[in-house]
């Protein structure tokens, strides 16, 4: 079993592309349209949507404002278009 971590990586502040319907070199492949992201980040930043992208998001520690509202560990938020930004 392929172990990961994003403690001490250089890929701080950006998404590991871990799940993937589509051959992506993601580190697992189903059969499903859907791609998993997990990522690291600090407060202040802003994450492009790229076109034709929907973006489900969940906090899975900590706290942060995410496009002005307060989430908490375990919350998740919808994002169809544009940008979010965490704060």
């Amino acid at each position: 079993m392929r172990r990961l971590s994003l403690r001490g990586r250089e890929q701080r502040k950006q998404f590991l592309h871990l799940v993937s319907g589509k051959e992506k070199g993601a580190c697992i492949k189903i059969n499903q349209d859907a791609d998993i992201f997990v990522g690291e980040f600090d407060r202040d930043t802003t994450y492009h949507i790229p076109q034709g992208k929907k973006v489900y998001g969940l906090l899975i520690e900590g706290s942060a404002e995410i496009n002005g509202e307060l989430l908490e560990s375990r919350d998740a938020f919808n994002q169809l278009r544009g940008t979010f930004r965490l704060e």
